[in-house]
């Protein structure tokens, strides 16, 4: 297996997603445990990145930002910049885990010997592929997680799996205060672990935080249940 000393995950966004692909840092992380691993994601992502100790350097972007104000030269100043920050790095591999064209822009700006990503087909955007060296398909009908591991691992020609998917994530005493505010009925429960990210950007998805504790007290108030909340930027500001 090919061993190299620095890679750069692009995956900006969004919070789940984001969620879905921290199996490909504990696999690499266990395959090569001397790496340096960087990644680049989106503003309101880092808060909950920074709680992954494994992650070397954090990159941090705001396209969305960018996009409303194109026009402003202070845009193009902030991208710009960005994108020269990632690219002063040399990467012996840049895995493409978003598979758009923004993170197609990210790919190409980026200084490395391999630029590895989803092939046309199975791409999000078939014009992310273009500036990829190393093109992966990947087998239908699983999950997003898999997906995303399955593309490491075929670079690699190695589909064994991390030892666990358990990642460790940190959270500071505001974020357990405001847990235990609005969830005070689950703290402390062990048993079942359910994951919950609080927190949407598109209206028809985003849930009161009312409304939520409702549903948990109504069906999971009387069970075995340990409650995870994954916040980040988004997700403190919906249940505070």
């Amino acid at each position: 297996m090919t061993h190299f000393n620095r890679v750069l995950l692009v995956k900006t966004s969004s919070l789940g997603d984001v969620v879905h692909s921290l199996p490909v840092l504990r696999y690499l992380k266990e395959k090569f445990p001397q790496m340096k691993v960087d990644w680049i994601a989106e503003k309101e992502c880092i808060d909950f990145l920074q709680t992954q100790t494994q992650i070397h350097t954090l990159y941090e972007v705001d396209t969305r930002l960018w996009r409303k104000h194109w026009w402003k030269k202070w845009a193009w100043k902030q991208a710009i910049a960005s994108l020269a920050q990632v690219r002063s790095v040399y990467y012996d591999a840049v895995f493409d885990l978003q598979g758009n064209y923004k993170s197609s822009v990210i790919t190409y700006a980026a200084s490395a010997a391999r630029k590895v990503g989803f092939s046309w087909t199975d791409a999000s955007n078939c014009l992310a592929s273009i500036p990829l060296t190393d093109r992966f398909s990947y087998p239908k009908g699983r999950n997003i997680r898999q997906d995303y591991l399955y593309l490491i691992q075929s670079f690699y020609k190695d589909f064994s799996f991390p030892s666990s998917y358990q990642v460790p994530c940190a959270s500071d005493s505001m974020d357990q205060e405001n847990i235990e505010a609005v969830f005070p009925f689950l703290v402390g429960k062990e048993g079942v672990r359910m994951l919950v990210i609080p927190g949407s950007r598109w209206k028809k998805q985003a849930v009161a935080a009312r409304n939520m504790a409702t549903f948990f007290r109504e069906n999971y108030a009387e069970d075995t249940c340990a409650m995870d909340f994954c916040l980040g930027e988004l997700g403190r500001e919906a249940i505070c």
